[in-house]
């Protein structure tokens, strides 16, 4: 079974899109994460062979998420 998340924001926040695409593009063997963006929005898409590997990578982009906007914050 394959697991699927997608992860959506609005494109005003490109700072956050190019903070996050170095981290974005680290597929591991279980696991794959891609971004891509449309005319509003930009999309953060995770691809999982288990729920295991989908947990670990969704933990990673959300403790970035974090991270980025207490930045902001500042």
């Amino acid at each position: 079974m394959k697991y699927s998340v997608r992860i959506s924001f609005p494109r005003s926040e490109t700072n956050v899109a190019d903070i996050l695409s170095p981290e974005i593009r680290r597929d591991t063997d279980r696991a794959a994460v891609r971004m891509e963006s449309d005319d509003r929005n930009f999309h953060i898409y995770i691809d999982a062979m288990d729920n295991a590997a989908l947990k670990s990578a969704l933990g990673g982009i959300t403790r970035l998420l974090v991270l980025i906007s207490r930045f902001m914050e500042e």
